[in-house]
């Protein structure tokens, strides 16, 4: 499955944040992603941009408030994206399957803070309702609300008139809230004594979605170094790909070391056809720079997954009790110490790279 994803990532300004989405997005496979919130400047937009890589393609809402308060990504050799329309709190678009042909319309919110910036909200979905008509249709994202008296914990009651807006939406034009598993309160703020948790994160599809992928569940992770658990989509099927590409990272070509062991290997004596010799040096150039890699940052990675892992077993026990004093307490240490290698590992690439 080629996977969906929205994301409240609470600031892509942090080096940490930038990591742990890409690390989503690789873990997940995930080819079109949504994230909200990301506080970055217009003016440096295309230098966070870069840091995906030239294989994603980008459309921000920097056209309708600053900070880029949403933006949606995608990979154009996988799916085609056609932007219909952008606003201040939804970017809608048409997504289309290379591998089925098959389109379906797909509108990411992040919805403003209050009851009554909302409504310009559900005027915008309402109008985007009716273009779309019977075509398959999904949304998701932030919305800022709940949509049931029970969606907070350890917070106010919630009341009829904050959800009233968004029920009497879902209501009118006959959508379905998708099934779920993992986390049912996706957003979490507070200290140890007073953290609240609420569900205002969704993912919900019109009836032409629910008949035509009946099977689809949506998968609320981890909320790793967010206050926000991201939302993963399974939806297009995929093509299994063939190996995997030659890399290395780039700040290794600078490394003083670098250019003698390229010289070596490619001098080495292979026995064997023209191609199995190439394919030989190739291995021993890999094997050396695993290396080299280790050498310079020895730790750095299993003291990242290490962390990243006690994080992800202390967020997957709150899923089942939120409320759990000491599990919040441990959560907040083991965020900072992922952020902490994560920071780290940014410096030092920093400081290896020249590009």
């Amino acid at each position: 499955m080629i996977n969906l994803c929205t994301w409240n990532v609470r600031g892509l300004n942090d080096p940490a944040k930038v990591t742990e989405v890409k690390n989503l997005i690789n873990t997940h496979n995930i080819k079109v992603i949504a994230l909200f919130e990301t506080r970055i400047k217009p003016q440096n937009c295309s230098k966070y941009v870069k840091k995906f890589g030239r294989h994603w393609q980008w459309e921000m809402n920097y056209s309708c408030c600053d900070w880029g308060r949403i933006w949606l990504g995608w990979k154009p050799s996988f799916v085609t994206v056609s932007v219909c329309s952008v606003s201040t709190q939804v970017i809608h678009c048409e997504i289309t399957e290379h591998v089925t042909g098959n389109p379906f319309f797909y509108s990411v919110v992040y919805g403003l803070h209050s009851v009554d910036t909302r409504k310009l909200l559900w005027s915008d979905l309402g109008n985007i309702a009716d273009s779309v008509n019977n075509h398959t249709w999904l949304i998701s994202g932030d919305f800022n609300t709940m949509l049931n008296l029970t969606d907070r914990i350890n917070g106010s009651a919630v009341t009829l008139h904050e959800i009233l807006d968004f029920s009497d939406f879902v209501t009118a034009y006959g959508l379905t809230v998708l099934n779920s598993i993992g986390h049912y309160f996706c957003w979490h703020k507070g200290g140890v004594s007073n953290s609240t948790a609420s569900r205002i994160d969704w993912c919900l599809g019109n009836s032409n979605w629910t008949m035509t992928k009946t099977d689809v569940v949506t998968e609320y992770l981890n909320p790793s170094t967010s206050d926000h658990s991201p939302i993963l989509l399974s939806c297009i099927e995929n093509v299994v790909g063939g190996g995997r590409p030659f890399k290395f990272f780039y700040f290794l070509a600078d490394h003083h070391s670098f250019m003698s062991i390229i010289e070596n290997c490619w001098s080495a004596e292979v026995k064997g056809t023209l191609m199995f010799s190439v394919w030989s040096r190739l291995k021993m150039i890999k094997d050396k720079l695993k290396n080299l890699h280790n050498e310079e940052f020895k730790g750095i990675h299993e003291k990242i997954d290490l962390a990243r892992n006690d994080l992800h077993d202390i967020q997957t026990q709150l899923q089942f009790d939120y409320s759990d004093a000491s599990l919040l307490l441990q959560e907040s240490d083991k965020v900072a110490v992922l952020k902490k290698w994560l920071n780290i590992n940014e410096s030092a690439l920093r400081k290896k790279s020249r590009i």
